[in-house]
């Protein structure tokens, strides 16, 4: 399935970063889910939290707990589940940025 409306949608709101979801219901997921995110060109920081939680197997641990315990209480909350995330991932962001070569893709 194809989403025509994505680059209209971006160039409208390109002023904020976004994510397009899909399957998520009060219920429950749905049999198929997607979420999109989109970003700025140059918007690097998922990239570099993932190349941190790499190089850092006992920080990807300690964030594998913290998923799994959100996962149980916001079931059915993606805000709530995100939001318990926000905190977590901005502070290793911030040392990522700080650690040589934790930039590149």
């Amino acid at each position: 399935q194809t989403l025509p409306y994505c680059e209209e949608f971006y160039k409208q709101t390109a002023d904020v970063v976004r994510c397009l979801y899909k399957g998520y219901t009060e219920n429950g997921f749905a049999e198929r889910v997607f979420h999109l995110h989109l970003r700025y060109e140059g918007d690097n920081d998922e990239i570099y939290f993932r190349n941190y939680l790499i190089a850092h197997p006992d920080i990807a641990r300690e964030y594998e707990r913290l998923k799994l315990g959100l996962w149980k209480r916001f079931e059915h909350d993606r805000d709530g589940y995100m939001n318990g995330k926000t905190e977590f991932v901005k502070k290793y962001t911030t040392h990522a940025k700080n650690e040589p070569g934790c930039g590149r893709a």
